[in-house]
């Protein structure tokens, strides 16, 4: 699975950069000494120049000015897979600019996963352990997806593979924290 990069820095790595980009970390170097994507030393070892960060301002304008699609601007989506419970229920705390759709099953879940490119994937476990987890490994694979977090039910499993684990049942503003995206 593709690690997970946060999207709410001030800064990011060359590694970071070209992992949301999907180019390799050298072009990212050769960007940032070029100046083209504007950016800074960190203090290195002796004889070593320091590993590079860059404004998160200075990549988004990077993007912009070359009509790349930045993933640090991607719109605020939660897709939710829910068997009609807890799920429905968050989408009233959601701040505003939230797009959210709602999936009824694994398999259209998978797709949704595909096609509308969620930044935040909320799995009702009750659509069984095993395609929690098939999901969870799918939204490793799309860039856009930068957290998962899975409701689990009184009697559910300890942990699903790749997504935070939200016991239930559990405050709205738990349940918002965890999904990453604060109360209204």
């Amino acid at each position: 699975m593709r690690k997970r990069i946060p999207l709410d820095r001030r800064t990011y790595t060359t590694g970071q950069i070209a992992s949301l980009l999907e180019v390799a970390p050298r072009t990212v170097s050769k960007w940032t000494d070029s100046g083209a994507m504007p950016g800074y030393r960190i203090s290195g070892q002796a004889g070593r120049g320091g590993d590079r960060r860059v404004p998160r301002e200075a990549v988004i304008e990077f993007c912009r000015s070359r009509g790349i699609p930045c993933p640090l601007t991607a719109p605020n989506r939660l897709l939710t897979v829910d068997l009609g419970g807890p799920v429905t229920n968050v989408v009233d705390g959601l701040p505003a600019g939230w797009q959210v759709r709602e999936a009824h099953s694994a398999v259209l879940a998978a797709a949704a996963l595909v096609e509308w490119r969620p930044s935040v994937l909320l799995i009702d476990t009750r659509v069984g352990l095993g395609a929690a987890e098939q999901l969870t490994h799918l939204a490793g694979t799309i860039s856009d997806v930068r957290r998962v977090v899975a409701l689990v039910h009184e009697d559910g499993p300890d942990e699903v593979a790749g997504a935070k684990v939200v016991r239930l049942p559990c405050p709205p503003d738990l349940l918002l924290d965890a999904l990453g995206v604060g109360g209204a």
